[in-house]
């Protein structure tokens, strides 16, 4: 079996390090890479992990499972869609696993090409950051053909993360669990700026929010994102605002097509556009400078 990873972002990185350690634990021929900048497959290689370099046009050809995790649906449609669907040289019965943050009906359009090929399509974007998916305690959402995801799975569960939810069989409904994942995140952020922006407005102090919060939500992402937000590191990106922005707008998008009515994801998309504006490098946890801003207080209240 040869397995492939194509799109070394700050996820997709980590996970093919996972995935090729895997790999070589069970004996099986190195783990297929390929990146757009060759930077990230050198330091894969330098970091002695199980993997080569290769061409899309060769990933194609020889993969059986090859992993996807790019940007944006028109990266998936464009290397996916055309560069080895499109090509005709893929081998019949390779399976796709689709990591990318994508449109539910980019999926199910990218899974019904691959089937006119002979080919399978499956998808499995991972709810967690960076952080925790260094740590394998990511939580894979599996989607598709339920005999492709039985022969997936092995390379997921215990191996990217404990924890392996198998949404359903079409490949659009994990996508849709995923934007209701990140509706929770992008809310949850929101939530987290607005209390402690209350907390200093009303003399309370931030500071006495956060340790609120600390007692209330430890070992959670939210005692994460509030000492972020009250430490102020926001230049140390783990959940872009390129990210944030799309993720929000399929939400919203989603949110319209289901007749479900969702406004704190509102809330957060103008906050999150003036932030962009304004911050365009801050990691999502800036949202709170735009809060206070909005409440009358300094962007910085360290620096002010």
């Amino acid at each position: 079996m040869i397995l492939a990873y194509i799109g070394l972002g700050n996820m997709g990185y980590i996970i093919a390090g996972h995935i090729a350690d895997k790999l070589k634990q069970d004996g099986e021929p190195t783990l297929l890479v390929y990146n757009r900048s060759n930077a990230k497959v050198d330091a894969l290689i330098a970091d002695g992990k199980h993997v080569q370099s290769a061409s899309i046009d060769h990933i194609a050809r020889h993969a059986d499972i090859i992993f996807t995790c790019m940007f944006n649906d028109e990266a998936s449609k464009q290397i996916i869609g055309k560069d080895m669907i499109g090509s005709g040289q893929m081998k019949h019965g390779a399976i796709i696993v689709e990591q990318a943050t994508i449109r539910p009906d980019t999926a199910e359009f990218l899974a019904s090409i691959a089937n006119e090929k002979g080919l399978h399509y499956l998808t499995c974007p991972v709810m967690g950051a960076p952080p925790r998916a260094t740590a394998k305690l990511l939580v894979p959402l599996l989607a598709g053909n339920p005999a492709q995801r039985k022969i997936v799975r092995p390379y997921l569960e215990n191996v990217i993360g404990k924890v392996v939810v198998e949404v359903g069989d079409s490949p659009g409904s994990a996508l849709r669990l995923k934007l209701c994942g990140n509706y929770i995140i992008v809310t949850m952020v929101e939530m987290i700026a607005e209390a402690l922006t209350l907390g200093e407005a009303s003399g309370v102090g931030q500071n006495k929010v956060q340790e609120l919060l600390a007692g209330l939500f430890a070992g959670t992402p939210v005692t994460d994102y509030a000492q972020r937000m009250t430490d102020e590191t926001y230049d140390d990106v783990r959940f872009s605002l390129d990210g944030a922005n799309k993720d929000t707008t399929y939400i919203l998008d989603l949110a319209e097509k289901s007749n479900a009515d969702i406004p704190m994801a509102k809330v957060f998309k103008n906050h999150l556009d003036k932030l962009t504006s304004d911050y365009p490098s801050l990691d999502i946890s800036g949202v709170v400078g735009v809060v206070r801003e909005a409440s009358g207080l300094p962007f910085n209240l360290k620096k002010a």
